[in-house]
């Protein structure tokens, strides 16, 4: 069976740690639970959020062996979908919603939202 290697990007626990803003063992406890994270395998549809990143993050996350789900937004900006994990972003590969492809996703990002401004609203 193919070993899985899931690689997260933790930049910001480590800078907050050496910054002194974080205390190092909820760091650590943050950091480890971000791996345990990016093992939960299908991505709800509440859970993949959208975000802006420019070319060159995404050649960087393809460069680690990730495949991400994104799309071009504009001159050198993509869109990523990523799933909002609670100490991490994940970045979404098409294995990780079966059965959607990119307009699926859009959609559901989009019906999330609407429910969300109607229950603000009430």
């Amino acid at each position: 069976m193919p070993e899985t290697i899931n690689k997260v990007d933790n930049r910001q626990i480590i800078g907050g740690v050496f910054s002194k803003r974080e205390n190092a063992d909820k760091a650590i406890e943050r950091f480890i639970r971000s791996f345990t994270d990016a093992n939960m395998g299908i991505v709800n549809d509440d859970d993949i959020v959208a975000v802006i990143r420019n070319r060159e993050y995404i050649d960087y996350v393809r460069g680690m062996g990730i495949d991400i789900l994104c799309e071009p937004f504009g001159a050198d900006l993509m869109i990523a979908y990523m799933a909002d994990r609670p100490d991490s972003m994940s970045p979404i590969a098409p294995k990780d919603v079966p059965g959607k492809d990119l307009e699926s996703v859009r959609e559901a990002i989009d019906k999330l939202l609407r429910t969300r401004r109607a229950a603000a609203l009430h």
